[in-house]
């Protein structure tokens, strides 16, 4: 896999592993047969070259099959509550010239020499819980301004 794309409300910062950038620009690929999604969040292996490929080429840092990378770390979701799906899609190589030979899954949307496009929904995220300290914290403020409220009209009452 040389290319990851999501569709999320982020923000903030977004770490990845060396030779993978992240992108916000929004990126489309409705013109290789995948739906209208417009997706936000996306991630390049900066050292893929499709021009390059080709008998011998074995580009670096690309994520094969049965395999992971680590460095990719959680991102800051800006909605109120956690979302139970993500839209993404993933953009993979082979250096077996005769790829994708073989009968496309239910969510390949293109196909090329040497190079296959999967769309899906994740619908199995666990969002995290608010830990309990912050619910304290916030009742903790809520009541602090409720105290200096009071204490205002009780100032102005006597003046």
């Amino acid at each position: 896999m040389f290319q990851f794309h999501t569709l999320v409300n982020w923000g903030g910062e977004v770490h990845s592993p060396a030779n993978w950038t992240p992108s916000g620009i929004e990126v489309n690929f409705q013109q290789y047969g995948a739906s209208s999604t417009v997706y936000n969040l996306s991630w390049y292996n900066s050292d893929f070259n499709p021009v390059s490929i080709g008998p011998g080429y074995n580009p670096p840092f690309l994520i094969g099959p049965g395999e992971t990378l680590s460095g990719f770390q959680p991102i800051h979701v800006l909605d109120q509550q956690a979302p139970l799906s993500v839209k993404w899609l993933a953009w993979a190589y082979s250096k077996d010239p005769h790829f994708p030979s073989l009968p496309c899954p239910e969510t390949c949307v293109y196909t090329e020499s040497q190079q296959i496009v999967f769309e899906g929904v994740s619908s199995t995220l666990n969002p995290v819980p608010v830990p309990p300290t912050a619910v304290l914290f916030g009742s903790g403020l809520v009541g602090l301004g409720g105290l200096v409220a009071w204490q205002r009209r009780r100032l102005s009452q006597v003046v």
